[in-house]
């Protein structure tokens, strides 16, 4: 009986790196518009806007479009879908 378990260790691990390598073949698809920031440093996650004329400084009242109060504090980067700004925090 001891080498049947080690014959179905030997095909549970056969089958995990099988599927595991197609998995990593198969074609990565992310539908991204244009100006959307899905992901914590944008797109690529490098950080990086082709966007012109952004801001470089900002303060409480300067180059605002809007801000809310957040029942919570947050650490986690906003994201842009479209027309939605995401935002979490804990409470």
């Amino acid at each position: 009986m001891r080498w049947v378990t080690k014959v179905s260790t030997t095909v549970v691990l056969a089958c995990w790196l099988c599927c595991h390598a197609l998995n990593s073949q198969a074609p990565q698809t992310k539908t991204v518009r244009t100006g959307d920031w899905p992901q914590f440093r944008g797109p690529s996650g490098q950080g990086i806007s082709d966007a012109q004329g952004l801001p470089v400084s900002w303060s409480t009242t300067q180059n605002l479009r809007w801000k809310t109060e957040l029942p919570g504090a947050g650490s986690s980067s906003p994201i842009v879908v479209g027309e939605r700004v995401f935002v979490t925090c804990y409470s």
